[in-house]
């Protein structure tokens, strides 16, 4: 729990320190929540709301300090230093990406933060989809958190076994592991039959085996693809996000690549916010981020809704 908490020896005070996050050392870290994070995710559930209702006070409380939050807590009645279980930080309200984008980084941050974030963050942005893109910070603590919550990922997709990760996308995302991860670049979904052979090449480097990420539209084209040309790839599993998968196109992908196909979801924002299990059941990484359902209005649904 302690490590789930990044208290002690793992506290990120330490290890997001230059020193140690710009050098290979920054493994031991990544290495040890990954350990944990392969026996929590058999925790039963109130050990899980345990850490999540300790992140969120924490978090609260450190949020506290900002202009905007403090508004927002005080017109609402919430204080962090009581937050006692899940049924309390549900009663604040859902904030959409309009609360935010009205407001300048004096409002939702402070000095310290923002210096921090200056010198050792990463700023990045949705896809903008919706018309109005979000810009925002992305800090060494959430880089360690994404590549170890990751790594569980792959390691279930793997059957337990690690192997190389060849991610398909148009920019990749910041935390994304690195050790064992190759970044190959398509533009967008058009561009998968104009660089078919180029990872056809690529992928003759991997005689351990490989898996192929991505969105689930560009691995389903290149199934289509590599069936059209006749192009043999052989990856253990592949994991789809970005979009949803349809279950006519799962079972194609594991005809053309026969392997299993899983599914994830993922936030550019809020990064891995679930995985599927080699049983094919979507998990929530509660351990990461506490996911409420709400109706159109923002207010919370029963269980199970």
């Amino acid at each position: 729990k302690s490590i789930l908490l990044k208290k002690s020896w793992r506290s990120d005070a330490v290890w997001t320190q230059p020193l140690l996050f710009n050098s290979p050392a920054k493994n031991i870290a990544i290495f040890w929540d990954v350990r944990t994070l392969l026996q929590s995710q058999f925790w039963p559930y109130e050990e899980l709301e345990h850490i999540q209702v300790e992140r969120i006070r924490m978090l609260l409380s450190h949020a506290s300090q900002i202009p905007f939050w403090k508004e927002w807590f005080l017109k609402y009645a919430v204080d962090p230093a009581h937050i006692t279980g899940l049924h309390d930080f549900t009663k604040i309200p859902v904030i959409t990406r309009r609360n935010f984008l009205r407001k300048s980084w004096a409002e939702v941050t402070n000095e310290p933060d923002m210096a921090k974030l200056n010198k050792m963050g990463k700023k990045d942005h949705t896809s903008g989809s919706t018309g109005f893109p979000l810009y925002f910070y992305i800090d060494r603590s959430n880089e360690l958190r994404y590549s170890a919550l990751c790594e569980r990922m792959f390691l279930v997709a793997g059957g337990g076994k690690r192997f190389s990760i060849i991610s398909i996308r148009a920019r990749q995302k910041i935390g994304f592991p690195t050790a064992n991860a190759h970044f190959f670049h398509v533009r967008s979904f058009n561009s998968i039959k104009h660089r078919v052979h180029a990872l056809k090449e690529l992928v003759l480097r991997f005689g351990k085996g490989y898996m192929f990420y991505g969105f689930s539209s560009h691995m389903a084209e290149l199934a289509r693809i590599s069936h059209q040309e006749q192009l043999a790839f052989h990856p253990r599993a592949i994991i789809v996000t970005g979009g949803q998968l349809l279950e006519s196109d799962r079972e194609y992908m594991q005809k053309i690549f026969s392997c299993p196909v899983f599914n994830t979801y993922a936030t550019r924002e809020l990064g891995q916010l679930t995985f599927e299990c080699e049983y094919h059941i979507l998990h929530i990484n509660s351990e990461w981020a506490f996911l409420e359902s709400v109706d159109e209005r923002g207010n919370a649904l029963p269980y199970g809704k």
